[in-house]
């Protein structure tokens, strides 16, 4: 975050899963004006009727009636919200949320989110969290498909090298849409990144195919054709 603000990127908000939500980077982001949304361990205690409780016990304690319905892009979450004190952020209150995805099932628990700005309503929290989606599906793709893990080097610049390419590669993949579409982009639209790398296979094979057949047609014989793709 400090080597973010050094080199003046722009963002006002952090967000983070629920291993990062402790009190050293809460207060760090604080300490710079940054706001912070992260997702909420169960088990993180919380001050209820001047009793420290678990997160997960205190949220049985909320009727089904106290969840409203909020509409994000296709899909609807059934949330519940209140500012709590949280033991762990040095007692700290931040606005709590808890979110069923369809609707509220009482035999399950809902996921947890936390942050410092306790005048955002839910729907905003949950927003703005959703734009933490690409780095999930990024460390997924990159590792089953991209070999982002897939190496035996011990130089730091080689490590770093295959590191960048694996990034680019996955820029490429990307389907970026007009009107920013680059022209290097993967044709046609895919589900996942897995599609995208099919795709691209595809693509080669035809393309060499096509190369193999127009080598053929002008009179090169099969092994001066074998010896130019070996060459």
């Amino acid at each position: 975050m400090q080597q973010a603000i050094a080199w003046e990127l722009p963002f006002s908000v952090v967000l983070f899963d629920s291993w990062f939500l402790r009190w050293p980077l809460v207060e760090a982001i604080e300490a710079v004006g940054k706001d912070w949304i992260g997702a909420c361990p169960k088990d993180r205690l919380i001050l209820h009727k001047n009793c420290w409780t678990q997160l997960q016990s205190y949220i049985q304690t909320i009727p089904a009636e106290a969840y409203r319905p909020y509409q994000l892009g296709d899909r609807c979450y059934w949330v519940f919200s209140k500012v709590l004190t949280m033991k762990n952020l040095n007692r700290q209150r931040v606005r709590v949320v808890a979110s069923y995805e369809n609707h509220v099932k009482s035999d399950k628990l809902p996921r947890f989110y936390a942050t410092n700005r306790k005048e955002w309503e839910a729907k905003r929290i949950l927003t703005t969290y959703l734009d933490r989606w690409p780095t999930e599906t990024f460390n997924e793709d990159a590792k089953g498909n991209l070999g982002f893990e897939d190496y035996q080097l011990r130089q730091l610049r080689a490590i770093k090298r295959h590191w960048y390419l694996s990034f680019v590669a996955y820029s490429l993949l990307g389907d970026q849409g007009p009107p920013g579409r680059s022209r290097w982009a993967v044709r046609g639209q895919f589900q996942s990144t897995g599609q995208r790398c099919q795709a691209v296979v595809d693509e080669l094979l035809g393309y060499l195919v096509h190369w193999i057949v127009q080598q053929s047609q002008a009179g090169l014989s099969p092994n001066h054709i074998l010896h130019l793709l070996l060459a």
